[in-house]
């Protein structure tokens, strides 16, 4: 049993928080002190006492949480690909997403899980601008708050 205990390696996802001086500069977002945003670490989404490491098991206690796979598209390694397993949540507001985070968005019936990269309002409201952390371009069209799913919590290897 210690075997399987010492298998299972969880990362969480921690980052200092900063503001983000956007298009419209009253309104300011997290982001990681001193990163570029496609590199940027997400925020930590679990705080230590949300984490049980028993001798036979660990136990994270998260309400509404989902498993995740991952597609081996290698569009966000070395961080997710296939083999990797995620847990994800589905983020109550936009405001709650910060630069850096890694979320799930629907875009014409396709699930994408990239980075936030950029994070702004405009006359159609809050828009995210997002990337592969293997891509070498941002993806083209900007995540509108409606198409977000979920935001990535945790990762299993």
């Amino acid at each position: 049993m210690k075997s399987v205990l010492w298998g299972l390696v969880i990362i969480s996802f921690c980052c200092g928080l900063i503001t983000a001086h956007l298009i419209d500069t009253s309104t300011q977002f997290p982001s990681s002190q001193g990163v570029a945003p496609d590199r940027a670490s997400p925020q930590d989404w679990i705080s230590e006492d949300q984490i049980q490491v028993l001798s036979d098991r660990v136990v994270i206690n998260v309400p509404d949480a989902r498993w995740a796979r991952f597609a081996p598209t290698r569009s966000m390694d070395p961080v997710l690909d296939e083999g990797a397993y995620g847990i994800q949540i589905v983020p109550q507001s936009p405001d709650q997403l910060a630069i850096g985070d890694i979320i799930t968005y629907d875009y014409n019936g396709r699930k994408i899980i990239h980075r936030i990269v950029e994070i702004g309002i405009d006359g159609q409201g809050y828009y995210f601008k997002t990337k592969g952390d293997n891509n070498p371009q941002p993806d083209p069209d900007l995540v509108r708050w409606h198409q977000v799913e979920r935001v990535l919590i945790a990762v299993i290897y």
